[in-house]
């Protein structure tokens, strides 16, 4: 294991290089809701930082980089149209956060 929380998003900083890891191995690192929040705050964090000038996505674990939502909250978050507004939201965000980060060439 890595030392931190499972579900968290931790950022690593060396020099202009930040590493942004998805802590869901159990998961094979789908990101849900919360975790796409909290990578937009990563993001956030780090495009308003002029030291750093590259950054790293990987997923913790040894299994998979990641395999993308993680549909077992679909149900869930996605039941009426205000969770499906909120999922899509957090989503959207995580997006163009990446996004501000690279000057648009990032997706989610």
């Amino acid at each position: 294991m890595n030392g931190n929380p499972p579900g968290s998003i931790p950022v690593e900083r060396r020099g202009f290089i930040a590493t942004v890891t998805i802590n869901r191995p159990e998961k094979r690192k789908a990101i849900n809701t919360e975790a796409a929040r909290r990578l937009s705050e990563a993001f956030d964090m780090l495009a308003a930082s002029d030291a750093i000038r590259v950054v790293v996505l990987r997923g913790a674990g040894e299994r998979a980089f990641g395999v993308g939502a993680d549909i077992s909250e679909f149900c869930e978050r996605r039941d009426g149209p205000e969770q499906a507004l909120e999922f899509e939201a957090a989503w959207g965000q995580a997006g163009r956060s990446a996004a501000h980060i690279t000057g648009g060439s990032a997706r989610l």
